[in-house]
């Protein structure tokens, strides 16, 4: 009997004393954060919002919740200059497109005028004042994505006048096209054979889907659902107001993340173990356990699907000039060749080495500049054999290093079209 006592007083104490805890932390806190100059970096939950045209999207400067310097007043990423078509004449409207890494992640969320994009806008004004990049770029947007973001421009300028035409269309990066393409590759457990998911090649995700199923499932009744949406909305607003949480948070970054990050002071050294697959035809038999023809036909409707989106790209501008610029990324220029990537981890099914990885991106990278060199009033750039491990915070995502460098890279080929 005194042994079910103390536990049950246990228990109750336990009951007490975790929620008196946090809530004597969270104040505490927020005493300290009030008074201390440098505070944590802010908090970018909430930073996003649901757009029933293209998927998750930057929210817009109108927001009372948008606190973020890194997003104008239309929800696009901020550049150094912003022209009016009230005061100026002959601007030449750049139209950036692309996903987080063409946005500037993670630099972009701590100091938005170093990242490469808007390095380039920079140097390029010191010879032509005429220039105004628009940054259209939006996390895990793909090729199909960014054509619709330059529809909805295009739909929106007339009635904006910091909005100006366009001259030049620039889709910078390449790598979420080819996640698509392991998206493909990887329908065993991320299943898009569905008609309306258009083979994941549009703007239908995973994330997008669940959202739009878990919203409609409520609003037609189901109670689990709607508890699913409270438990959500819950759990992110904790996250967005959260000192506590922005502590743990940071603290995790620094203590235990940071040494998982490809940083500028590691020093590395290729593994000269025997790679178990070299072949293409090997790593497909062995590893996707799908026929090479099998293989081929996802691969070309991929590619294909690709090509029709840099077609209507280039439709949508004409008489002005268009580029497509694919970017190294880790998977070009990683010498862990034997390491298992691990770096998404709806892939991890897929038991690819990081040398396996990058022979499927260098078969899909050749297929896809095949056909791209077809596509009239485009032009392309392979960057992939660029970079070192120190540009890179993450898998794509470039450091402060990589940023620069790609500024010096980009900026010639800018300069040549542009100027």
């Amino acid at each position: 009997m005194k042994q079910k006592s103390s536990s049950k007083k246990f228990i109750i104490y336990l009951i007490i004393l975790v929620p008196s805890l946090i809530i004597f932390l969270e104040f505490l806190l927020t005493l300290i954060f009030s008074f201390k100059e440098n505070k944590l970096p802010v908090n970018r939950f909430g930073a996003q919002k649901y757009d029933v045209i293209n998927g998750w999207r930057n929210i817009d400067k109108e927001a009372d919740q948008n606190k973020f310097e890194y997003i104008d007043q239309h929800g696009l990423i901020n550049t150094p200059f912003k022209s009016s078509k009230l005061k100026e004449a002959n601007i030449k409207g750049v139209i950036i497109t692309g996903n987080s890494v063409a946005m500037g992640s993670p630099i972009l969320f701590s100091d938005f005028e170093t990242t490469f994009v808007n390095k380039l806008e920079t140097s390029l004004r010191e010879e032509d004042k005429r220039i105004d990049f628009i940054n259209l770029s939006n996390s895990a947007y793909n090729s199909w994505q960014e054509t619709v973001e330059v529809a909805r421009y295009l739909n929106s300028l007339v009635l904006n006048d910091d909005l100006p035409e366009i001259s030049y269309i620039a889709s910078i990066g390449g790598i979420q096209d080819f996640w698509d393409f392991l998206d493909v590759l990887n329908y065993r457990s991320y299943p898009i054979k569905d008609y309306y998911k258009a083979n994941g090649l549009m703007s239908w995700d995973s994330q997008n889907g669940d959202y739009l199923e878990i919203i409609s499932s409520s609003q037609n009744g189901n109670i689990t659902s709607a508890f699913r949406i409270l438990i959500n909305s819950t759990m992110l607003n904790i996250r967005k107001n959260s000192n506590l949480f922005l502590a743990l948070k940071f603290f995790k970054h620094n203590y235990f993340r940071k040494g998982l990050l490809i940083n500028e002071t590691q020093n590395y050294q290729l593994n000269n173990e025997i790679e178990n697959y070299t072949a293409l035809k090997d790593i497909i038999k062995n590893k996707l356990k799908i026929p090479f023809k099998d293989y081929e036909v996802k691969r070309n409707n991929v590619v294909d699907s690709k090509i029709r989106n840099f077609e209507i790209l280039t439709s949508l501008n004409p008489i002005g000039s268009n580029i497509f610029i694919y970017l190294p990324s880790m998977i070009n220029i990683n010498t862990d060749i034997n390491k298992k990537f691990a770096g998404i981890p709806k892939y991890k099914n897929l038991d690819l080495t990081w040398y396996e990885l990058k022979v499927l991106e260098k078969d899909y990278r050749n297929v896809l500049f095949k056909k791209i060199k077809q596509v009239s009033n485009l032009e392309e750039f392979d960057l992939s054999n660029f970079g070192q491990r120190n540009w890179f915070y993450d898998n794509s995502h470039f450091s402060v290093t990589g940023q620069d460098r790609l500024h010096e890279i980009l900026l010639p080929i800018f300069k040549n079209i542009i100027i």
